[in-house]
């Protein structure tokens, strides 16, 4: 495929009314322009911080209002405090699923939070900390997981941090860093290793038999 701004030049040289001193500044210009797209990389899209506040009165993760007034996209930190309105506690994720999100973290104030709907992906290779919890309290995920970098799930609060929803590890590690325990009552599939550190434990409590293919480390 011919390059479009060699084209555009050779078109704005033949035209009749260009003299060769307007020409060259033409081409000098083009090649100019064509050299800074080669060198200047592309700024990349930063994540937003989405901030659940429950205000929405529906529970949906689509309703801007649960948000503090932008509902996430994919790349977004996710965050669910404990000062939320009252009855927002359990909610559910209805944007299109297979979304990638950065991290979801439940604050030390947080508790008893439910998580319910559409799977989500954790692929951002910048944040290998898909779950955290810093609460003294319970919260759960009962949304499928699959991977797209290694992983962690940690705990560094008193309270437990429920993975209710399947996980499918799709070729990458999984570590669970623990201090208060973490509960994964999914079936954990696919290759990729599951990995235990922390004082915590980490129970693997689920109905049906895992079936991931990788070593298990503690």
């Amino acid at each position: 495929m011919k390059n479009t701004r060699q084209l555009s030049a050779r078109r704005a040289c033949a035209l009749p009314h260009k003299t060769p001193a307007t020409c060259h500044k033409t081409v000098r210009r083009l090649l100019l322009a064509l050299l800074l797209t080669l060198v200047i990389p592309q700024e990349r899209v930063q994540s937003a911080v989405r901030n659940w506040n429950g205000a929405g009165f529906d529970n949906y993760w689509s309703n801007p209002a649960n948000w503090n007034g932008a509902f996430p996209v994919a790349g977004d930190d996710l965050v669910f405090w404990g000062d939320a309105f009252a009855g927002s506690f359990n909610n559910t994720n209805d944007l299109p699923a297979g979304t990638a999100f950065r991290s979801i973290t439940f604050q030390s104030t947080a508790t008893n939070y439910v998580l319910n709907g559409n799977g989500i992906v954790f692929s951002d290779p910048t944040h290998e900390t898909a779950l955290s919890s810093f609460s003294s309290g319970s919260n759960t995920v009962r949304l499928d997981i699959e991977l797209g970098v290694n992983q962690t799930f940690e705990t560094t609060g008193v309270g437990p941090l429920v993975v209710d929803g399947n996980i499918n590890l799709n070729g990458y590690n999984l570590t669970n860093s623990t201090t208060a325990d973490v509960n994964i009552g999914g079936v954990i599939s696919g290759t990729g290793d599951l990995i235990k550190t922390g004082t915590g434990k980490l129970l693997l409590d689920g109905r049906f038999n895992n079936t991931y293919e990788g070593v298990t480390r503690v």
